[in-house]
């Protein structure tokens, strides 16, 4: 094993060098990066939650609050590894007030959701029904207050008094959801398990007035004695995703139409079958959070040694009114995903279309592609699209013909968005073209030019083999893009053969199908091929990919947040202008796994470190916590690990500074900036390492400090 090595100036041991102690700082701005999504069932069984949560009563004894597994949640079902917090009072010795709580950044202005599973009693109906208090309220302890009792029913505390709603039975799984906004519940939806409709639908309920919400806590009440149990579960928060993002970052951003104004383009890959927009249903209850990290329900044996399908999912949003009409309700869906799009500074999208889809699953695809290039003209008429067209399964003379005269290509140049150059040349792609002859996309795209319409082709390659073979067919050249930091050649290579060379954009390629991984170093790929497209002057930037999760995407995600994002907006904006732009605010973003990769899983298979793709050497996995930090003035950066502290002296600018992850440690880092003797922000990261583990996960997970963002 090679020496560890600090990427920057220091490194102390605590006690050698002072800690960075924690000091008071300004109200963040707001994020739904921090609310809470947890369905427990990464922990180990028998123990209780990991930092964010934290116990009420850390010193109350004889109360028992535990992870269980025979307590997990029907509603989702995990029978390899879910688990529900379980709190047993054995006695009326105790007082009430204990119990769990997680605080967080509050969420953008405009509809917020919390759902949660409970259960008061036990699966035994002579276990006594312990009283179940949800708090989700402010700085100052007020807002959202339900209480749930085996005698006092379901209830709300509203701007009036106590209401209440239901009635509840001891023994029976319920999920709560409420949603809430403009300082009432906007709806509150009760459900009994089995699955069903609501049981009980609630609307305009006004509440006291608070504000913003920055503390989910529950609790088994107040002052009062009581003995018995409760159960809770699938907890989950959501908020306004596409919220203007620009205070988080740590420089002004130029106007969109300055930077479109640029001769270097920049588009983004969107996968369209995992859309993740709102829609009606109640997040808490949806496909994404019942079987995606479900092992019980995963379906694709591919998978099944990770135990999941994603290792990271979009972030769920508020339920909206239904729609009739199923196209209407996937365009206000994909609308949400232009928004949030938007704000980075891009030119526009490509996204997938199946140019011959199945009967079931290729419809929904495309239609879900053709969504989004509607939303697209909505919201944003000035964003650009091209149609990524997928190929037939063989490569045929008929088969270039029927390409070129599907319903779905005609329909996707057909568009008013498509892009078009200066010379009337609508502007399409396709991924893996080598898979085909480059004479069979010569004869599919002198068929689509019969019709009258001239194209301009965009090959996506996966390998370099054929390279001059497409050349003469081909506007731009791109490729699906290196997996680990090391360099990549590809302006060099593809210049002289096409008139842009467009350079890809990778974070990170974490598969839980074949459960295998490759090296990104932390946030070191993504800043290194945006250095390299800059440096080695590429005309044109594909961001690849924005959300397919079954792979990496980059679109703002459970356990990634908006590091990646906010990455992305300050490149884009270096690599259209050719100009650094400066560091205005201090901002710090970190990175690490939340497992040692010498972790054992009790459950699947220990995941494979893949060579990397192309010319590129590294293979050895890195264990390693970075901060990466943009100061608008020097600073002393710090990592605590595991009792540990870690230093650098950072100047103004760009620094990562990186530290060891240990193995067989169970801890939260802690990140901090200092100025001479005064602590700017010291704060945990969002995500615990573990020394125990269930499911192996190799994902980077990320987050995003901003000290100076509420002033």
């Amino acid at each position: 094993m090679k020496p560890y090595r600090v990427v920057c100036m220091t490194m102390a041991i605590l006690g050698i060098l002072a800690p960075c102690a924690a000091s008071p700082i300004a109200q963040p701005v707001t994020s739904v990066e921090e609310l809470p999504i947890d369905k427990f069932d990464a922990y180990q069984a028998g123990t209780f939650p990991p930092f964010p949560w934290t116990r009420i009563k850390p010193d109350a004894a004889g109360v028992d609050l535990t992870l269980r597994a025979e307590d997990e949640s029907p509603f989702v079902g995990n029978k390899v590894t879910g688990k529900g917090l379980t709190m047993t009072v054995p006695d009326t010795a105790h007082d009430g007030g204990d119990g769990i709580e997680r605080r967080f950044t509050p969420a953008p202005p405009g509809p917020e959701f919390l759902a949660f599973d409970f259960r008061i009693g036990g699966a035994d109906s002579k276990q006594a029904a312990l009283d179940l208090h949800c708090n989700l309220v402010d700085e100052h302890d007020k807002g959202l207050a339900i209480s749930i009792g085996a005698i006092a029913g379901l209830s709300v505390r509203t701007a009036a008094g106590d209401r209440k709603l239901a009635d509840i039975v001891s023994g029976q799984w319920y999920h709560l959801g409420v949603k809430l906004e403009s300082g009432k519940i906007d709806t509150l939806a009760l459900t009994a398990f089995p699955l069903k409709s609501p049981s009980v639908t609630s609307r305009d309920i006004p509440l006291p007035s608070s504000g913003a919400y920055d503390t989910l806590r529950f609790s088994n009440g107040g002052t009062g004695k009581q003995s018995g149990k409760w159960t809770i579960g699938n907890i989950l928060m959501a908020g306004r995703v596409d919220a203007p993002r620009n205070a988080w970052w740590p420089f002004d951003q130029l106007q969109i139409d300055q930077l479109r104004a640029s001769d270097k383009k920049v588009f983004l890959y969107y996968f369209p079958i995992y859309t993740a927009g709102p829609s009606s249903e109640d997040p808490g209850l949806s496909w994404f959070s019942r079987t995606i990290a479900n092992p019980t329900l995963l379906n694709k044996p591919d998978s099944a040694g990770a135990g999941t399908e994603f290792e990271y999912c979009p972030y769920p949003r508020p339920p909206v009114e239904p729609l009739t009409n199923a196209h209407d309700s996937y365009v206000r869906s994909m609308e949400d995903e232009v928004r949030l799009a938007r704000q980075l500074g891009i030119d526009g999208m490509f996204v997938d279309l199946e140019s011959f889809p199945s009967p079931y699953g290729g419809k929904y695809f495309n239609e879900q592609a053709f969504s989004l290039m509607e939303a697209a003209a909505r919201i944003d008429p000035a964003m650009a699209m091209i149609p990524a067209i997928y190929g037939p399964d063989s490569a045929t003379d008929d088969t270039a013909r029927e390409f070129a005269n599907t319903d779905v290509v005609k329909r996707a140049l057909a568009q008013p968005n498509i892009l078009r150059l200066a010379d009337g040349r609508a502007v399409i792609t396709s991924w893996y073209p080598e898979r085909f002859p480059a004479s069979w996309w010569k004869l599919a795209l002198s068929e689509v030019e019969k019709s009258g319409e001239r194209v301009a082709f965009i090959p996506q390659f996966n390998s370099i083999d054929h390279l001059s073979e497409f050349a003469p067919i081909s506007y731009g050249m791109t490729h699906w893009g290196p997996r680990s930091p090391e360099k990549f050649d590809w302006v060099s290579r593809v210049a002289p053969l096409t008139t842009k060379a467009i350079f890809p954009i990778v974070e990170q390629d974490v598969r839980p199908r074949g459960v295998w991984y490759m090296e990104s170093c932390n946030s070191a790929l993504l800043r290194g091929l945006w250095g390299m497209a800059i440096d080695d002057k590429a005309d044109w930037a594909f961001i690849d990919t924005w959300s397919d999760y079954t792979e990496q995407a980059q679109a703002p995600s459970r356990s990634i947040g908006f590091a990646p994002f906010d990455l992305n907006a300050y490149y884009i904006q270096w690599f259209k202008t050719g100009k650094q732009p400066a560091v205005k605010r201090d901002v710090l973003y970190y990175f690490y796994r939340t497992q040692h990769t010498s972790a054992v899983p009790s459950h699947g298979k220990e995941w494979v470190l893949r060579k990397p793709w192309g010319d590129n050497k590294e293979t050895a996995p890195r264990n390693e916590i970075e901060l990466l930090a943009f100061l608008k003035e020097p600073g002393k950066l710090c990592i605590q690990v595991d009792g540990q502290t870690y230093s650098c002296s950072a100047g103004a600018g760009i620094t990562s500074f990186k530290a060891p992850l240990p193995p067989d440690k169970s801890f939260t880092p802690v990140f901090s900036l200092l100025r001479g003797k005064r602590t700017v922000v010291s704060r945990p990261g969002q995500y615990a390492v573990l020394d125990k583990i269930e499911f192996g996960n190799m994902l980077y997970h990320s987050g995003v400090i901003s000290p100076d963002a509420a002033q």
